[in-house]
């Protein structure tokens, strides 16, 4: 159930399936990317970076597949997969509009192989309609980001901060794919955007919808929280915080209210490997640790530096508890 927070954020009605979705071909892309820009669907986040980005360059390289995720940023509140069965009609017509826009003949939902079936019947029976492939996957943190998706789906390797295009994919997510969805069928704006928060202080989760440009601390005071200090942006490990004044826009949707963890002052490398076993995207956080301390870049670049997603894992791990994703950071800050 999604509370409104904000003037005109109610919740939309989900389509109805006998409404025909436009017809369109790679000619109607560049008039597609101003229609999408025009009505404020212009997403940019961890599960579907940059979309008017990613389209633009469908203009200059080819594209053969189209994925929408329905992966979740959090089990817990599983967003995404709350979206798919209201709206998954709107989702089917957004991954097959942006195939014909682009020419892909793999047209892809990727779901948890695991998910409810109330979550999972109605996006399979659009899927059919619509000849999409449905992709299910045992979703394991962190899956959700381009750049592991892209490698056990396709096997392609994508360096983070990329666009997908670059490896012939055009990536979204749920809620970028019901905008759309709701544009090509119904003409509508974006005027609003489902945000998920798990208040881990009192063991409860709000889904909401919010008007574009509401501060997310009207938000927070929607659900009875005020201090922003303890809210972090999408999946906590990442440890990105909002800014005094973040407003509710295309960025990231899902937010954690938590008490950070007891200062702890670090111990010795012991060696054990676990940053490394755990990292999905096999890098060396101990070397790259080592690189910051001496202001490497050279080590910085052969422990893996740019491979490095910030998925926080390597520090969560750590019985020393070593700042091992604050290293990564300043390195990237230092060195780029």
């Amino acid at each position: 159930m999604f509370v409104a927070v904000g003037d005109g954020s109610a919740p939309p009605d989900a389509v109805d399936p006998s409404v025909t979705p436009p017809d369109a071909s790679p000619a109607d892309l560049p008039a597609w990317i101003e229609r999408l820009t025009e009505a404020r669907v212009i997403a940019d986040r961890v599960t579907c970076p940059d979309l008017t980005g990613q389209l633009q360059s469908a203009m200059r390289r080819p594209i053969d597949t189209v994925i929408c995720t329905l992966l979740p940023t959090d089990q817990h509140l599983r967003l995404e997969a709350s979206l798919a069965a209201t709206y998954s009609v709107e989702i089917a017509a957004a991954v097959n509009l942006l195939g014909r826009l682009t020419g892909a003949p793999q047209r892809w939902i990727v779901h948890e192989s695991d998910a409810p079936p109330p979550f999972l019947r109605p996006i399979r029976r659009s899927a059919d309609a619509s000849d999409l492939r449905l992709v299910g996957l045992d979703h394991d943190y962190p899956l959700d980001h381009p750049v592991p998706l892209l490698r056990t789906l396709l096997n392609r390797r994508l360096l983070p901060g990329r666009s997908p295009a670059e490896r012939g994919v055009i990536l979204i997510d749920a809620p970028a794919a019901m905008a759309i969805g709701r544009l090509a069928l119904l003409g509508q704006l974006t005027t609003s955007v489902p945000v998920a928060i798990r208040d881990h202080e009192r063991g409860v989760n709000h889904h909401l919808w919010v008007s574009i440009g509401t501060p997310l601390r009207q938000v927070l005071a929607a659900v009875g929280w005020a201090d922003l200090s303890l809210v972090h942006i999408g999946y906590p490990l990442r440890e990105i915080s909002p800014a005094p004044d973040a407003l509710i826009g295309t960025g990231e949707l899902v937010f954690h209210i938590a008490r950070p963890d007891p200062p702890a002052a670090p111990d010795a490398c012991i060696r054990c490997g676990w940053c490394i076993d755990g990292c999905p995207v096999r890098i060396h956080p101990p070397a790259l640790l080592d690189a910051r301390q001496f202001d490497d870049p050279d080590l910085a670049e052969r422990a893996g530096l740019r491979a490095c997603i910030e998925c926080g894992i390597c520090s969560f791990v750590c019985p020393a508890r070593l700042p091992l994703l604050q290293s990564i950071r300043e390195l990237r800050h230092r060195h780029g």
